[in-house]
């Protein structure tokens, strides 16, 4: 497992940043300090425009220490359906 030492606010905002709103599908699970989870959101086009509030409630309660431990995220992209991807040289 990799740790990395960036804030939740920030990797969100981050995926904000370089994929369009529309094309993102989140779906976040916070944990409790026994490991259990505490909550599982799910985020599209449909409802965005709570992520940014939401973020900032668990950004603070992730920094408390009091409830949360963890979060995971899965972040899912939409691509065009006529995307092509190269890989080694083959699409």
């Amino acid at each position: 497992m990799i740790i990395y030492r960036i804030s939740f606010a920030e990797l969100i905002g981050k995926i904000r940043k370089n994929f369009d709103d529309d094309k993102i599908f989140l779906t976040i699970v916070a944990f409790q300090l026994d490991g259990k989870h505490y909550s599982v959101s799910t985020f599209a086009s449909d409802n965005i425009e709570h992520l940014l509030g939401w973020t900032a409630l668990m950004q603070a309660k992730l920094i408390s220490g009091e409830t949360i431990k963890a979060v995971s995220v899965v972040l899912r992209v939409f691509l065009p359906k006529n995307h092509e991807v190269e890989i080694k040289g083959k699409k």
